[in-house]
């Protein structure tokens, strides 16, 4: 059995340059449930999964940042109303969906950089 995760998916690769500022690969990515485009196997429906992500390659100077800004679809919303207590106690989450929020929500990341020397102990 495989299992795939759902969800926001922010991943990145951070590299520090020869002149010393930060080179980001960001890639964050959406994956939800798509029950229109599934499988049947033995008579049991298999939902397929919608991906939906970008790739971003910045270079930044230490204390920069850079914004990544989307919507959130009504597919998020409903997956995430399935699971009010995980809503209710993340602030983030609960800006964005929650209640009386109606169709689509912005969702934006925002990324600092910052260098740190080595630490002495």
């Amino acid at each position: 059995m495989h299992f795939v995760g759902l969800g926001v998916r922010l991943t990145f690769r951070p590299a520090i340059t020869g002149s010393g500022s930060i080179r980001l690969l960001v890639r964050p990515e959406l994956r939800t449930i798509d029950t229109a485009h599934g499988a049947a196997v033995n008579g049991f429906k298999i939902p397929g999964i919608a991906t939906c992500g970008v790739e971003a390659d910045v270079e930044l100077n230490a204390g920069q940042s850079f914004l990544i800004s989307g919507l959130m679809d009504d597919a998020v919303r409903e997956m995430l109303s399935k699971m009010p207590d995980l809503v209710e106690r993340d602030p983030i989450l609960s800006a964005i969906f929650g209640k009386g929020d109606q169709g689509k929500g912005d969702i934006v990341i925002i990324v600092t950089s910052e260098l740190f020397g080595p630490q002495i102990a």
